[in-house]
């Protein structure tokens, strides 16, 4: 058992903690000692990979073990910097069921940084705003991965990200993510403040109400953004974001899969009262009222340049585009299953971080 309970754990092989010197870390005890309040300010690199499987025993009461301590809090958020220098960090294990803002950044201020990190095989469990990576993210993440991740909560959860109101750019993740209400295979809540660009989630996504295969909900900028995989809900379940709302624009993303849902289901969102464009979605829509193959519901926004080759099924208030469109602009945008359609659609190739995909009208049928 291990525990950081008060104190300072500076556990280093060099550096002085500045932007020319940082703290250089080569183990998960000096990763865990960043939780330390008197050193969230500061900045780090990874200097090795980390072997964090250790973690599952550590914070135990009995035979329940925490697991690893987040780093930073509401309170005290992180401030600082990470740079993970392309190692990876595998096994992480995070089982705080009763807590908020549960990743391995539990919450991260304006002014943090978290670059070039990889992290894979995380199981991660909290209650609200949970995401493998930081579980409330207010500032700059990027070029980062997370892999085979599984990620459990209540309210606000991502596999990445749970809420974030910062800036992400070239970073996906993989796995599968599992909560109850706004959750998203990359992020539960992409917050007005926030944006994300060269993003996308591979793997299957759970909930009640509001999920999605990349956000929850989203109410901030979304571009260059994909999801492949299943992902199913209750209400407000879509293949891109179980609601899609705010005046940022989404542009340039698509879905491939399956959205499954009662109320409010689509392709790409459940609901959408943002701005759409060059965007679609494949694979299959089934729910009861309100289902699209591209949006279940359409609330005075616009809808530009899309398309979807979805197969829909429903009961009510059910289309092959929009579902129900209760007051919105609908341009170029129409619903194609013959194979003719398809060849007439041009491919669109997404790259992100380091790896790229191509939508061709095909439906994804991978697990992530």
């Amino acid at each position: 058992d291990f525990r950081l309970t008060g104190g300072t754990l500076l556990r280093v092989t060099g550096g002085e903690g500045s932007k020319d010197e940082p703290y250089r870390i080569t183990d998960i005890y000096g990763l865990q000692g960043m939780a330390s309040a008197e050193l969230l300010d500061r900045r780090f690199v990874l200097a090795s990979d980390i072997d964090a499987s250790g973690t599952g025993n550590w914070n135990c009461d009995g035979d329940t073990c925490a697991g690893f301590k987040p780093i930073g809090d509401a309170a005290n958020p992180f401030a600082g910097s990470l740079d993970g220098g392309g190692y990876e960090i595998a096994g992480l294990v995070i089982s705080r069921p009763e807590d908020d803002d549960v990743g391995l950044f539990g919450f991260t201020g304006e002014t943090s940084s978290i670059v070039n990190l990889i992290l894979s095989g995380a199981v991660v469990h909290g209650k609200n705003r949970v995401g493998s990576l930081v579980g409330n993210s207010q500032g700059s993440v990027s070029d980062v991965s997370a892999t085979a991740v599984q990620v459990v909560g209540g309210t606000v959860v991502g596999g990445l990200l749970g809420a974030n109101a910062g800036s992400v750019a070239r970073a996906w993740a993989a796995g599968q993510v599992t909560g109850d209400e706004t959750v998203g295979g990359f992020v539960g809540h992409n917050q007005s403040q926030g944006s994300m660009s060269w993003v996308s989630f591979e793997g299957g996504v759970s909930g009640g109400s509001v999920v999605g295969g990349l956000a929850g909900r989203s109410d901030g900028s979304v571009s260059l953004a994909y999801a492949l995989g299943a992902v199913t809900g209750t209400s407000y379940v879509g293949g891109l974001a179980g609601q899609l709302a705010g005046s940022s624009e989404v542009s340039q993303v698509y879905f491939s899969g399956a959205v499954e849902g009662s109320e409010w289901v689509g392709g790409l969102a459940g609901e959408l009262s943002a701005t759409l464009s060059d965007a679609y979605a494949a694979g299959s829509v089934t729910g009861t009222m309100n289902v699209g193959g591209l949006v279940g519901e359409l609330t005075g926004a616009s809808v530009r340049r899309t398309y979807t080759t979805s197969v829909v099924s429903g009961s009510a208030s059910v289309g092959g585009l929009i579902g129900k469109n209760a007051g919105g602009d609908v341009i170029a945008s129409f619903f194609a299953t013959t194979p003719l359609l398809r060849v007439l659609l041009a491919p669109l190739t997404v790259e992100v971080f380091d790896r790229d995909e191509t939508y061709d009208g095909n439906t994804y049928g991978g697990t992530g």
